[in-house]
């Protein structure tokens, strides 16, 4: 019997390079917040900004004031990123001075090309943004947030942003955050957070790095100050302390024996090695997401968990086994999945030939009331299976006892149909030109995402309308490529579809062939307050994405902005985004639709809801078409 199986360490490092030289070699100038002029011992915040301070992090200005309050562009946040991952500015071994260079040099072009794109790009943050580039903590992506742009293309220095702190933070950390995914209800607006980033919000918050405000909210959005930074920095600064000083390790394998006399339990991995583990008094156990005891556990049991000090202070544990409970014997078939009905009533597959190819047969199976489904052995929902993927039914006279999903690699060639946020995860939807199934692909942190000419991009970068190759591991998408057209067109504005997300749906009547078609405008994109129905317009099109549009003559008026006041039940009040207040006329010919695209009448119209306006023609203060785009 072996002692340590299969542990993967999780301990963690700042760097590379030795983690001494974060503090103890780093030539800067430490201010104490006691010395600051704009910060007392009795604001709630000190002890946190007088550690980064101490440690040279985030200090003073040359006055000695520390600005708490001040916003942390994304320029100060690579040099802030930068020391705290071990960046130095002296006393270089030649090591270091090589990795400097080399780091520079490979991402030169990328940053001289971004110097080229933005006026205010600031070049004295070159070496620092390099060394983060080569550390993996900012990736090309995080590159284009630097600086926005206006509508008249007038620049801003980004802040940074809560939710983007904390995955910069992790990075840092170099911790595994895909294993925060199912960590869900943390905060009350998790439905704001970015897909990509939650894993790394609620790392953080599980490890007690960030806390939720008095309403239970994260903010992910809000702007982060020198305050909020030194207070996530120190805390993130803390965690990798206590996690040196007791090392993490993460375990997994199946109960052999349980030693409920001494707490402690006899493990076996897949390698088929044993090994014992005492259980901490205080340990949280789970067993089927339920919270339990030592006692509740059982041989044989599936098993995670997690060791500090070689002892176990979290598990969980699977009690779940795939075969139906019936005293009578069941047929089998594979299948694939064809289609899924609602309430979980019934699943239709077509039916494999034992001699090779498909049969052009369907077969519906009625779920039984206790019927089992399962992915590898682990209990599942029937919404969690997907079309396109294949199964092992087990039923008797067409009522399925038991599903099991049997597929787990698949490689799709098609189109890519939409992008959407389900459930705060990032999806993929891609046509099969084989099968002519839709496949939707949940994006994680994992997924390696490139285009042609663009190189590796974020999942929100492709293009409705590429062409792409992926391969996905069940309904997880591992890697996709993916490969657009340009192109150019002129024509007429036939409508325009405002979605929930305010992304828009443009039908184009393309003047060459007077042929109607449908493209895509990202929220954001396009300032589609500027064109209406019926305008004649000139598109670039990326794909089906329309990444240009200019009108050529423009036939109607349209408005975004936000209801103040409806009078008489046939007049609104808005406020303009330009900030001017108007009012638009409603008659009985006015159209109405909610923001999931519904119709509706004036009375359901809230003050404070956003709208898109278009009315008649620019003559007329008469609207043709009111649309919520957003709800307060």
């Amino acid at each position: 019997m072996k002692f340590g199986f299969e542990i993967k360490n999780i301990k963690k490092f700042f760097i590379a390079i030795g983690v001494s030289s974060i503090f103890l070699r780093c030539n800067f100038f430490y201010v104490h917040a006691m010395n600051f002029k704009d910060v007392n011992q009795n604001f709630w915040a000190y002890e946190y900004i007088n550690n980064v301070a101490e440690k040279g992090l985030i200090t003073a200005d040359a006055a000695g004031y520390f600005k708490p309050n001040d916003n942390i562009n994304k320029f100060e946040t690579a040099k802030i990123f930068a020391k705290t991952a071990g960046y130095k500015y002296n006393d270089l071994t030649s090591e270091e001075k090589s990795f400097y260079d080399n780091a520079y040099e490979k991402n030169k072009y990328l940053l001289e090309s971004q110097a080229k794109k933005y006026v205010k790009w600031q070049k004295v943050a070159d070496k620092e943004i390099a060394f983060l580039l080569e550390k993996n903590i900012f990736t090309p992506g995080d590159l284009e947030k630097f600086i926005v742009k206006d509508n008249k293309k007038n620049e801003k220095l980004r802040a940074l942003s809560k939710e983007e702190a904390a995955v910069y933070l992790t990075r840092i950390l170099e911790e595994d955050v895909s294993k925060y995914n199912d960590c869900k209800g943390i905060f009350a607006d998790e439905s704001f957070i970015a897909s990509d980033y939650l894993s790394s919000v609620y790392c953080l918050s599980k490890n007690k790095i960030i806390t939720g405000d008095e309403n239970n909210k994260f903010n992910p959005k809000q702007a982060v100050t020198k305050t909020i930074l030194s207070v996530m920095l120190s805390k993130t600064l803390d965690f990798k302390d206590r996690s040196e000083i007791n090392e993490i390790n993460y375990i997994s394998g199946k109960i052999d024996k349980i030693y409920y006399g001494i707490g402690a339990v006899q493990i076996i991995n897949s390698d088929g090695e044993k090994n014992i583990y005492k259980i901490k008094d205080n340990a949280e156990i789970l067993i089927d997401n339920n919270r339990k005891r030592l006692n509740d556990l059982t041989d044989g049991m599936e098993i995670t968990g997690s060791l500090e000090n070689s002892v176990l202070v979290y598990l969980k544990a699977e009690n779940y086994s795939s075969k139906p409970d019936v005293d009578f014997d069941l047929n089998c078939i594979n299948g694939i999945v064809d289609d899924i009905r609602n309430n979980e009533i019934a699943i239709k597959i077509q039916m494999i030939n034992p001699v090779g190819g498909i049969l052009n047969q369907t077969q519906k199976y009625i779920l039984t009331e206790n019927c089992k489904i399962s992915r590898e052995n682990k209990k599942v929902d029937l919404k969690d299976i997907k079309i396109g993927e294949i199964v092992k039914i087990e039923f008797l006279d067409s009522k399925a006892y038991g599903i099991c999903v049997v597929d787990k690699n698949k490689k799709i060639e098609g189109i890519l149909k939409e992008k959407k946020n389900e459930n705060n995860k990032a999806v993929l939807v891609i046509e099969d030109k084989n099968d002519n199934l839709d496949y939707e692909l949940k994006v994680n942190n994992n997924t390696v995402i490139k285009r042609k000419n663009n190189g590796t991009v974020s999942w929100s970068d492709l293009k409705i309308g590429d062409k792409v190759s992926a391969s996905c591991e069940y309904d997880n998408l591992t890697d996709i490529y993916a490969e657009g057209e340009k192109s150019s067109k002129e024509g007429w504005i036939e409508e325009i579809r405002i979605l929930r997300d305010r992304n828009c749906i443009i039908k184009f009547k393309n003047e060459d062939d007077n042929k109607i078609y449908e493209y895509n405008i990202s929220q954001g994109k396009i300032d589609i307050s500027r064109f209406g129905v019926g305008d004649k317009v000139r598109i670039r099109l990326d794909s089906s994405e329309i990444e240009n549009l200019n009108v050529m003559d423009k036939t109607s008026t349209n408005y975004f902005g936000e209801v103040l006041r409806i009078f008489d039940n046939d007049i609104l009040r808005i406020r303009t985004e330009s900030g001017s207040e108007i009012e638009i006329n409603c008659n009985r010919d006015t159209e109405f639709r909610n923001i999931n695209g519904r119709v509706i009448n004036i009375g359901n119209i809230r003050r404070g809801n956003k709208v898109y306006i278009s009315m008649d023609d620019r003559n007329s203060n008469v609207a043709d078409f009111v649309r919520i785009v957003g709800e307060n």
